[in-house]
């Protein structure tokens, strides 16, 4: 059976907080009337706007829930939005869940350096309205 998105967003959060000491991170499933794994990852605080925090915090978000994802190859993947204190409250950043975990595998086998990752990541960056609960 597929774990809950829930308990995928658990693992997202505590691995997340445990590596990122300068804000909380909650994560939550963000579409759940789908049959897809769809998430949203917040900092309480505003890091996008200063480049190493944001950079760090969005590595480790998208190793986490990559990794998460990964282990649960029945899951379908769906979107990962991402937000932090500074963004309206419908409006965040999405990138696909299947791009965190193909990028989780290469960090993984050495093929990708974190730097990379993060261009990758930056790249798929696009600014959207959350879906509605």
């Amino acid at each position: 059976p597929v774990v809950s998105q829930q308990a995928i967003c658990d693992a997202v959060q505590s691995y997340v907080n445990m590596l990122v000491d300068y804000t909380r991170t909650a994560c939550g499933p963000a579409d759940a009337s789908s049959d897809t794994f769809t998430f949203l990852v917040v900092s309480s605080e505003p890091i996008f706007s200063v480049k190493e925090r944001k950079k760090a915090w969005l590595i480790a978000v998208a190793l986490s829930l990559g990794n998460a994802m990964n282990g649960q190859p029945d899951a379908k993947a769906g979107e990962l939005y991402v937000a932090d204190a500074d963004m309206k409250t419908d409006i965040a950043y999405v990138i696909p869940v299947g791009l965190a975990q193909s990028l989780q595998k290469d960090v993984a086998a050495g093929k990708l350096q974190l730097e990379a990752m993060y261009e990758k990541i930056e790249k798929s960056l696009v600014r959207r309205q959350l879906p509605k609960p």
